[in-house]
Formats: structure tokens, C-alpha cells, sequence
């Protein structure tokens, strides 16, 4: 035993970061055969993934000594209060067994990931091989995704869109529309998502990886240039609004760092994003008109929340009904839709944060968000590596809390969600390395 736990053949740091990329996406990947879905239940998802996770985390190179420093900071120690609160709504929730099932699931990857993510050796190893295993897994659904696309141009039978034959079997992708109307005419677009769930996640983890790889492209820059436009490729071809919404906030958030005080910009994109669902809620509502707007900017389907906007609007009862404590961590679309939440969702991490948790639980998420953002934007205009690489980290995390302003990923068990909570972890374990090395 003790020589398992010395671990002398520990798995490279940067092979642990490409598994762990891997191993995020893998169990949450699907293919359509004969226009049937092939993919693991959800239940298989979660032991697939934690027993996988586990079993790489005991073969790589932990610094176990650190973990007193780690508990003991300020970043840790809101992401510890946060969980214990959302785990504690069970004694109040109105679907107790339910939260308790969703608080499982939900945290204890979380804690799991973030604290192995801290506590690694090398984390700019690390994260060069987390961003090359993300980028791997999704250039292939990038090209399946083109193939799909090439399928749907050449096949002339409307049923069977973006469908290939091979060995008498039918192999297809989850579609997706976004409409536009120009000139009076309805355009319709087919958005693709490679073997993602959803063409949403396509473009959301692509965007995402675009960002990080800003951050590594020093170390190979020609790789990082094709996989950069791969990505590229990958967001346009999902149609996705929330992956726009990530490239545009986390680019101009680099950007204007550059010109502008970080905590100024934080300040400024946090009380932005969190505005959004009330903004959306008001227009839907009849309580804002955005008459300085032209009118063809309402007519376009890809610019209006169509779809998500009334879900808002109609959520937005159940958080005023539930905005001190919350009605229980993980049942949202309990509280808000009734018998309808298995075709209703609250599309809003924080307005379903409010309906869940309340303004207390509502409040340790953001402080928990912007203390790990902080982290990294004191390094966003540094010179070394490691400044570049938390630096984009940083720039991820701010465009993420925009996103998910209008969707909801990060407090579900979602690849989204793992992604975010090795990011923190990873990015925390930089400034514990700095911290031990002024000991």
C-alpha cells in the first residue's frame, strides 16, 4: 500500500491534463444511428465519470501537503460556503429527495474536481494538456459536424437532414434551426452539433476553447493557430448565441484590460450580466420598450430570446415568490413550471439561483465567481507564461458569467460545469505554488 501511495510511476502532469479534458467531454458524447440516439443515461454519466476521474486523480502527482493552504483561502472558503449552503436548502426545499439527488450530483464533482485541480504540481503543465484534450474531443466533433453539413447540402430528402450511409446504416447528428428574415423572407439555417447533446454545446465549448488557447499559444503557436480556427469553425457551424456571447464578452474583456482598470471592468460586466434577465423579463413583460432600436432587430429570431424569454418571464414569479432562501438547490424548474419542468427550464444561472438558493445563495455564487476571476486578472497584462496562461483563465471565467446569464450549465452536473470548476481549481493552484514559494 505504501508504495501504491508513493505512486512512482505517477501519470505525466500533462497527459493528467489531457484525460481530464477527455474524460469531461467523453461521457456526455452521443451519435444518432438509424435516427436513434446511442449515447450513456445520465445516472452512467456521473459513475463514469467519477470513478474515471478518481482512479486518474490517485495516479498523478497530488501535493496532499498543500491542502491545509488551500481550505484556508479566501476563493476556497466561498466555494465551501456556497456548497454547504446549496446542500443545506434540502431542509427547506419544497422537492427535499430531489435536492438532495441534484446536490449530489452536482457538488460533489464540483469539490472533487477543484480541489484535485488546486492541489496538482504543475498546473501550467496541467492546463496545456486540459486545453489540448478539450480542443482534441472537439475538433473531431468539429469535423463531424462538417461532414454532416456537406451530407445536408447533397441530400435531396428533406426527412433525413444532414445524414451519411455507411454499411447500411443511417449516421446522423442533433439538428438544430436559427431563422432569420431578410427582406421580408423567412431564411432558415441548420446548426450542427457534431456528437455534443445539442448544437449549444458545440459552440460553447469551442468558444471556450478559444479562449484558452490564447492562452497556451506561446508554447505552440501553429498548433494553437489550427485549432483556434477549427474552433472557429465549430462555433459557426452550432449557430450558438451563447457561444457568441462568450467570444464577445471574453474578448473585449482582454481587450479592454488593456486600457482599463480590471476590477473597474469586472464590476462593470458583472452588474451587466446580471441585469440581462431582468432586462429580458421587463421587455417580455411590456414594462421596457427598446423603441431607440430599429424594428428589424425585433424581427430576427437570433437576436430575440423567442424561446427563453417567456420561460424568464414566467420564472421570474417563482424568484419573487422565493428570492430570501429559495425553494431548494437543483429544483428550479419544480418551482417555477410544476408538472411542465421536464419541458421547461429556467434559461439564467442567476435567476435560477434566486428560485433555488434566494439573494443568500445568489450572493455566494457571484462572490465565489469573482474571487477566482480576480485571481487571475491581477496576471491578465503580465509577461511570463504562467501570466498568460491565468490571465486567460481569468478572461474565460468573465465571459462564462456573461454567458450564463442567459443559460444554465455551471450548477448542473454538465460538462460546462466541470470545465468551470477544474478552471478555478487549476487557476487557484497557481497562486498556492506563489504562496508556497514565499514560505
Amino acid at each position: 500500500m505504501s508504495g501504491f501511495l508513493q505512486k512512482r510511476y505517477p501519470v505525466p502532469d500533462f497527459w493528467y491534463g489531457v484525460l481530464v479534458g477527455l474524460l469531461i467531454l467523453l461521457p456526455f458524447m452521443r451519435i444518432r444511428i438509424d435516427y436513434q440516439f446511442v449515447e450513456l443515461s445520465g445516472a452512467l454519466q456521473f459513475i463514469v465519470f467519477v470513478a474515471g476521474f478518481v482512479g486518474l486523480t490517485l495516479a498523478t502527482t497530488i501535493k496532499i501537503s498543500s491542502l491545509k493552504t488551500v481550505l484556508l483561502e479566501r476563493a476556497t472558503v466561498l466555494l465551501g460556503l456556497w456548497c454547504i449552503y446549496a446542500c443545506a436548502s434540502v431542509f427547506w426545499s419544497e422537492y427535499p429527495l430531489l435536492t438532495l439527488k441534484r446536490s449530489i450530483l452536482a457538488i460533489f464533482p464540483a469539490v472533487m474536481l477543484y480541489l484535485a485541480a488546486a492541489l496538482v504540481d504543475k498546473p501550467e503543465t496541467v492546463v496545456k494538456g486540459f486545453v489540448l484534450g478539450l480542443s482534441g474531443i472537439t475538433t473531431i466533433c468539429v469535423v463531424y459536424a462538417v461532414i454532416g453539413l456537406f451530407a445536408d447540402l447533397w441530400n435531396t430528402y428533406p426527412a433525413r437532414r444532414g445524414t451519411i450511409y455507411l454499411f447500411g446504416l443511417e449516421f446522423s447528428q442533433t439538428l438544430g434551426q436559427r431563422l432569420f428574415l431578410i427582406d421580408g423572407e423567412l431564411v432558415k439555417l441548420q446548426r450542427f452539433s457534431g456528437f455534443f447533446p445539442n448544437p449549444n454545446g458545440l459552440g460553447m465549448v469551442a468558444a471556450i476553447c478559444m479562449l484558452l488557447l490564447a492562452g497556451i499559444r506561446q508554447d505552440a503557436p501553429k498548433a494553437c493557430r489550427v485549432l483556434f480556427a477549427l474552433m472557429l469553425v465549430g462555433v459557426i457551424l452550432s449557430g450558438s448565441r451563447s457561444a457568441v456571447l462568450i467570444l464577445v464578452s471574453g474578448f473585449l474583456y482582454l481587450f479592454l484590460s488593456r486600457v482599463a482598470n480590471y476590477r473597474f471592468l469586472v464590476a462593470v460586466m458583472v452588474i451587466a450580466a446580471l441585469l440581462i434577465p431582468s432586462v429580458i423579463v421587463m421587455m417580455k413583460g411590456d414594462l421596457l420598450q427598446l423603441s431607440i432600436l430599429p424594428a428589424w432587430v425585433f424581427e430576427q429570431e437570433s437576436l430575440i430570446a423567442s424561446i427563453r424569454g417567456p420561460f424568464l418571464l414566467e420564472a421570474s414569479q417563482a424568484a419573487l415568490g422565493n428570492w430570501a432562501f429559495g425553494g431548494g438547490f437543483g429544483v428550479g424548474a419544480e418551482v417555477s413550471f410544476g408538472a411542465s419542468a421536464g419541458q421547461m427550464a429556467v434559461h439564467s444561472v442567476f435567476m435560477n439561483a434566486v428560485i433555488e438558493t434566494g439573494v443568500v445563495g445568489l450572493t455566494l455564487l457571484v462572490a465565489m465567481w469573482i474571487s477566482f476571476i480576480l485571481v487571475g486578472s491581477r496576471q491578465l497584462n503580465g509577461n511570463s507564461r504562467i501570466d498568460k496562461v491565468m490571465g486567460c483563465i481569468s478572461v474565460t471565467l468573465v465571459a462564462l458569467f456573461v454567458a450564463q446569464s442567459v443559460d444554465l450549465s455551471v450548477t448542473r452536473f454538465h460538462y460546462i460545469h466541470l470545465i468551470f470548476f477544474f478552471m478555478v481549481g487549476l487557476l487557484f493552484s497557481f497562486q498556492r505554488t506563489e504562496l508556497e514559494k514565499r514560505i
